[in-house]
């Protein structure tokens, strides 16, 4: 579909060695169809906005077989006044150049291009991308098989951002054609200024009219600004931005220093910030941490500007919050570490049971013709006992591997739970105390029932080493519903009902410095020959298989706590369901992802709920 006259460009190309894949993208984005009234419904509902009497405006798709092809196309749409706003670039297009390469040669002449590249397994990291292309706001990786729904919200989302961009590319142009008029206006009143004194007073009129409209620009801009003075150092303006994020209201932060309202906490990156601001320095995305009212620390992006007031010389300060974006890039690269780990531990396994298989048959074979008294006979135990602790190490990593096939059935939790109340207390010991707390009429859910036991026992394990002197372990499970507020501070948490199993012991707990590496196979604090570093491992890769996620909070001497989320295709009944966050309805989950931990103070006695995903009493 080619778009109006007086319509912004829509127009994609699509540049991949495999003509099916232009087909998809053109019924995905060029036909009027379910996946697109679907895409309008979710867009209606999120924003809560009344769903659109008509249809969002398709796209005028081209398709290109290789790299050098889509170049020409690139140069030619431009050229013709009708350029692209978007190109979906697959990453392996052989022969000739790669998706990389394209992209790269694209960029050096229309890098306003909006880029989608599609990949499955592509030879490059992240990191080579980076390094290659250089850090673009204009570029998303989208991993294969992709979901119609998020190839509409990339599509829509893409092209309305390049049209945005040709309007602020537009307006800049006209700003500079205003700007320049209103200089020469300027010169020519200055020039009158000696023999019209009214032409004076309309000048300091002009002057008043302008910075009216700078304070409103400076009170609802979106960005943290603040306005220090440059020879003392103190807050002369602040926007109502500056004040969410700071703590602090324009009156407390007037007059006075961001040193002694403990803005800057001491460190010496902050330290090099504090010098140059003071020097007056011109400052551009500069790295440093702003310390809120209460302690609460945000990872910031400084830029500054020389201005000239009344008063004398003054820095204007923006200030750009990433603490959410440091948490999700550090999310991410952490998901890739324990995917690559994971294929690294399957192919061990795979090996390492071949192998295994050789020792155990000539082994067993030696043993069956050996003589009841030969002095052969401890030496075949002993290499039997070991080959048979080595097959269980092989199965552990098949689970972290996810190469163990799940029997999925609905199962009540109370099924899962119940036999391991006699199970669990000769393994972790007389000293440890067993508390569960299953309410046996919560329905069903669809886990592998062997799998789910393993968990909750690698947990007794774990919890059994972190109190030799005693104490409680407590196994809970309770139903939630998880709402978009809920769900916001946490990337991978998605709308939607869920089995919450908390489980808790009132051990030493996990050092801060020790917590991102707990899932992390063979990783363990215990003493040479008394760990194995799969407990928790396995743990992980089973809530991995069950598509679910995982949250751990500690604290030094008052216990760990575990909360595992399951998925329930129903609504999961609980007594305090006023309570919960219910999810808004025809919202699509994506793919199975799973989070990693949040540091947060335990309360040991506290009976778990989910109405804000904490552990609350």
């Amino acid at each position: 579909m080619i778009s109006a006259p007086n319509e912004p460009s829509r127009r994609i190309l699509v540049i991949d060695d495999n003509p099916s894949i232009h087909e998809d993208f053109r019924k995905i984005l060029a036909e009027n169809s379910v996946e697109l009234r679907a895409f309008t419904g979710t867009k209606a509902l999120l924003f809560d906005e009344a769903p659109a009497s008509t249809v969002l405006p398709l796209f005028e798709i081209s398709s290109a077989l290789q790299g050098a092809e889509g170049l020409e196309m690139v140069n030619v749409a431009h050229a013709a006044g009708q350029p692209f706003a978007l190109a979906f670039v697959d990453v392996r297009m052989p022969p000739g150049w790669d998706g990389i390469e394209t992209v790269m040669r694209i960029w050096q002449r229309h890098p306003e291009l909006q880029v989608v590249i599609c990949t499955a397994y592509s030879d490059y990291s992240w990191g080579d991308m980076i390094r290659r292309l250089g850090p673009s706001p204009n570029m998303v990786v989208l991993k294969k098989p992709f979901d119609n729904i998020e190839v509409l919200q990339l599509a829509h989302a893409l092209t309305t951002k390049w049209i945005l961009n040709q309007q602020v590319q537009d307006q800049i142009r006209e700003l500079d054609a205003r700007v320049a008029q209103r200089t020469a206006q300027l010169n020519a009143s200055y020039q009158r200024l000696e023999q019209e004194v009214d032409e004076r007073r309309q000048i300091a009129q002009a002057l008043a009219l302008s910075e009216e409209r700078f304070v409103k620009a400076f009170n609802a801009n979106p960005i943290p600004l603040a306005i220090q003075a440059l020879t003392t150092g103190t807050f002369s303006n602040a926007n109502p931005r500056f004040e969410q994020l700071s703590g602090y209201s324009r009156d407390e932060l007037l007059g006075h220093q961001a040193e002694q309202l403990g803005l800057w906490p001491g460190d010496s990156q902050n330290e090099s910030l504090r010098h140059s601001l003071a020097d007056g320095a011109t400052l551009r995305h500069a790295a440093g941490q702003l310390a809120a009212r209460g302690g609460t620390l945000h990872d910031v992006l400084l830029s500054t500007e020389r201005i000239e007031l009344a008063d004398g010389p003054h820095l204007l300060i923006a200030f750009q919050d990433i603490t959410e974006q440091l948490l999700l890039e550090k999310q991410l690269r952490q998901a890739q570490k324990m995917e690559a780990v994971g294929q690294l531990a399957a192919g061990i396994a795979h090996d390492f049971n071949n192998m295994l298989t050789v020792i155990q048959g000539n082994a067993s074979m030696l043993h069956a013709d050996c003589a009841v008294h030969s002095a052969d006979l401890p030496l075949l135990d002993g290499i039997l006992s070991a080959a048979t602790r080595s097959a269980k190490l092989v199965r552990q990593l098949l689970t972290f591997s996810q190469k163990q096939s799940l029997e999925i059935r609905p199962v009540r939790p109370i099924d899962i739970v119940g036999p391991l109340t006699t199970m669990l207390p000769p393994m972790i010991g007389e000293q440890i105390q067993l508390i569960t707390k299953v309410d046996a009429a919560l329905p069903r859910v669809p886990v592998d029932l062997g799998m789910m036991e393993q968990m909750l026992m690698n947990f007794a394990v774990n919890a059994r080493d972190a109190m030799p002197k005693g104490g409680s372990f407590t196994i809970a499970a309770s139903a939630c519903s998880l709402g978009e507020d809920a769900c916001r501070n946490h990337s991978q948490a998605r709308p939607g009902h869920y089995l919450q199993f908390s489980v808790s012991d009132t051990g030493a707990g996990i050092p801060t410095d020790v917590l991102p590496r707990i899932f992390e196979p063979f990783f363990t604090t215990k003493p040479v020959g008394e760990g194995t570093g799969l407990g928790l491992a396995t743990v992980y890769a089973i809530v991995r298989q069950h598509q679910g996620w995982l949250e751990v909070a500690s604290e030094l001497g008052h216990g760990t706590t575990f909360h595992v989320y399951l998925r329930s295709a129903a609504p999961l009944k609980h007594p305090n369901s006023s309570n919960l966050h219910p999810p808004k309805p025809n919202v699509r989950a994506a793919p199975p992802i799973f989070s990693w931990w949040k540091m947060k103070k335990l309360s040991v006695s506290a009976s778990p709920t989910c109405s804000n995903r904490t552990v609350t009493p």
